[in-house]
């Protein structure tokens, strides 16, 4: 369906050219307008769009610092997880467990006793 053709006449009586000379300068004007109107339109995106840019900028930097503490989190409970499966230390003091070591080499102590003190130290004599 097709636009019927608007018309547009002058108020004054004027010749066939100066009718054709004012339609020009009126289809100019309209135009002006339009061209203006639509930068506006342009420009009003632009504004829309980088306040967007923005919320997705603080959205990304919050996800980053999300993203940051989980492998902080992370790191902690794999270095825990790490220390809780070391072995334990044998609740004997460093004196007497050098000692019972020391003896058992001189042959002092029995092999049972010096294998129940240190399980690597067993692992080095057998």
């Amino acid at each position: 369906k097709k636009k019927p053709q608007m018309k547009y006449d002058p108020d004054i009586p004027m010749t066939k050219e100066e009718a054709a000379v004012w339609r020009r300068e009126q289809r100019r004007k309209r135009n002006r307008e339009s061209a203006a109107a639509s930068r506006q339109r342009q420009r009003d995106r632009i504004s829309e769009l980088e306040l967007e840019l923005d919320e997705w900028k603080i959205k990304y930097e919050e996800i980053v610092s999300k993203i940051a503490a989980a492998e902080e989190i992370t790191k902690m409970k794999v270095t825990d997880d790490l220390i809780d499966s070391l072995p334990t230390v044998s609740p004997v003091s460093p004196i007497i467990n050098l000692a019972i070591v020391s003896s058992s080499i001189i042959g002092k102590v029995p092999d049972s006793e010096a294998t129940v003190v240190s399980d690597t130290e067993s692992e080095k004599e057998h």
